[in-house]
Parts: C-alpha cells; sequence; structure tokens
C-alpha cells in the first residue's frame, strides 16, 4: 500500500500543466537549440549582404581636389612673357552617380587661379584665374546592356535568398 500512497501523492503534488509550452514558446526553444535554423538564418543575412554589397557601385561619389605650384624654372610656361616665378591654385570638384541601368552620370567642376610675378610684357598675365564646368555621361552597351546584367543579378539574389 506504500507505493500506491507514493504514487497518488506524486501525482497529486505533480501538475502537467505546469511543463506546458505554447507554440511559440516551442518555436523559440527549438530556433535557439537547432542548427539547421541557425545557419539559414546566417544564411540569409549573408545574401543580403552579397546583394548590398553588389550594389555598391550605384551610391553617388564625390571627389575634392586641391593642387599647388610653385614654379621658378627657367622653362616655365610664362617665361617667354617675363615671369621669374610661376604660383598656380587648383581646386577640382566632383559628383558622380552610376544607375541600375548601367548609365553614368559625372558632373566636375574646375578652378584655377595663375600668378606671374616679373616684369611681364602684357600685365594681363599677371594674375588671373579660370574655370571650367563638365557634365559626362556614359552608358556601356555590351557590358551591363541598359540594366539587365544588374537586373539578373538582383533576381539571382532574390532567388537564393
Amino acid at each position: 500500500m506504500k507505493k500506491g500512497t507514493v504514487i497518488g501523492l506524486f501525482f497529486l503534488v505533480w501538475q502537467p500543466q505546469a511543463f506546458a509550452m505554447s507554440l511559440q514558446e516551442f518555436l523559440k526553444t527549438v530556433e535557439s537549440h537547432h542548427k539547421g535554423v541557425q545557419s539559414y538564418e546566417v544564411s540569409k543575412g549573408a545574401s543580403e549582404d552579397r546583394k548590398e554589397a553588389g550594389d555598391i557601385e550605384l551610391v553617388p561619389v564625390f571627389t575634392a581636389g586641391l593642387g599647388y605650384l610653385n614654379d621658378k624654372s627657367p622653362l616655365g610656361q610664362f617665361v617667354q612673357f617675363g615671369a621669374s616665378q610661376t604660383t598656380a591654385k587648383d581646386l577640382k570638384l566632383g559628383l558622380a552617380k552610376k544607375f541600375s541601368t548601367g548609365t553614368s552620370v559625372s558632373l566636375t567642376a574646375n578652378a584655377s587661379e595663375i600668378e606671374n610675378e616679373g616684369t611681364l610684357l602684357n600685365p594681363s598675365f599677371g594674375k588671373f584665374a579660370y574655370g571650367s564646368m563638365g557634365l559626362g555621361v556614359s552608358q556601356s552597351l555590351w557590358k551591363n546592356a541598359f540594366g539587365t546584367a544588374t537586373r539578373l543579378r538582383w533576381e539571382r539574389q532574390d532567388a537564393v535568398t
């Protein structure tokens, strides 16, 4: 009888619903312990990173440059006009963007200031400045064919994902 009493007390004290899990709790436990599910999450993240890395070339690019020249050479550009020294300062700015169609657009601006010292034949060459702006558009017809390669890469990455 002692054995039956112990079993009865055990079932009286033990409550099976205390160990029950909801479906969401079970799925979270499986996700945290199952290596296949964990590797799927890592693989999905890696695929999205590869897609983003492929699109990095579509980000706009800003360029800037500054130049300085101090020329005392007897073979300088303005020596024939009587300049003994030429000082030049250059500033270059650019903005470029490549689109998913394969089209590249760039805008550039240059400004230069030149100062000549010495006994100049023409005083207008003493100090002057000039500038320029440029707009460039290019489209590769063979490599990307108006965005075909980019779209195919996107579709392939979506299929892998």
